[in-house]
């Protein structure tokens, strides 16, 4: 990445550290959120919760299609126009600009009433933050009037970062034949993961919840990328769990060192 307060060289991938954007990067995180539970509502269930995360577009990210009683539709978060779109299978296409000032309620409120008129109905959601320690916020959608600021060209260097990490996780996922995932957004954490997977049913603790039950069922390994948040500044998690020749080998770079700098976790 480009140093502090350099331009960035043509190719080279902006810096983001967190603390200029945090304010923008948690409206954005709720945003996602937002739109990823009417994913999550719509689209049929999928092994690990796959059918749950967003995806990285050219412009910014989507939920691809969902199926829906009207036809279907797809809605996108355009980072480069600063806008989100909403499209049916009928032809519709709704647009609402994404600017500083708009808050979650705002938006929120726009999303549902979209859907309910190029579609019929809005499918029910839990409105509320999910993991709300890491998003910074456990207010329901629909009175949050605190989160609103939008800083476009920070949204636009998340998004080109991320969009290269995107690229880096589909070529490295060529090089496997077994059963890996997609490289995905996950909108409760903000972060994109890559996963593979050992073929081996894995130990689960008896306490887990549901969700980490059906996600970490086989044993597995993850790639990905994310930013930081309000909980974890840096973060590089483990394997779930570790293979046997992985648990007493150091990581590199040593935990810590990414502070106050995007975190690829492996």
């Amino acid at each position: 990445m480009s140093g502090e307060g350099e331009a960035p060289a043509p190719g080279a991938l902006p810096r983001l550290p967190l603390e200029p954007w945090e304010d923008t990067k948690r409206t954005l995180h709720l945003f996602l959120q937002v739109v990823g539970k009417v994913r999550l509502a719509l689209h049929p269930p999928l092994n690990h919760w796959w059918h749950a995360p967003l995806y990285t577009t050219a412009r910014g990210f989507g939920t691809g299609w969902l199926p829906h009683p009207s036809g279907g539709l797809q809605i996108d978060f355009d980072t480069t126009g600063s806008t989100l779109r909403v499209r049916t299978a009928a032809g519709a296409v709704r647009e609402l600009p994404l600017e500083d000032g708009l808050s979650v309620a705002a938006f929120h409120e726009w999303l549902m009433n979209t859907l309910a008129e190029v579609s019929g109905e809005a499918p029910p959601i839990l409105a509320r933050p999910f993991d709300p320690e890491r998003v910074g916020s456990d207010t329901p959608f629909a009175r949050d009037r605190t989160h609103a600021s939008w800083d476009a060209d920070a949204v636009r260097r998340f998004h080109r970062v991320l969009a290269w990490s995107h690229g880096v996780f589909q070529a490295f996922a060529g090089r496997y034949v077994g059963k890996a995932s997609p490289s995905h957004f996950f909108w409760h954490s903000m972060d994109l993961a890559y996963t593979r997977f050992s073929g081996r049913r894995a130990p689960v603790a008896d306490d887990a919840d549901p969700v980490t039950r059906e996600a970490y069922s086989h044993e597995v390994v993850s790639f990905g990328f994310w930013p930081g948040d309000a909980q974890v500044r840096s973060r590089q998690p483990p394997p779930g769990p570790p293979p046997p020749h992985k648990r007493n080998r150091p990581t590199r770079p040593p935990l810590g060192e990414r502070a106050g700098r995007p975190s690829f976790m492996h």
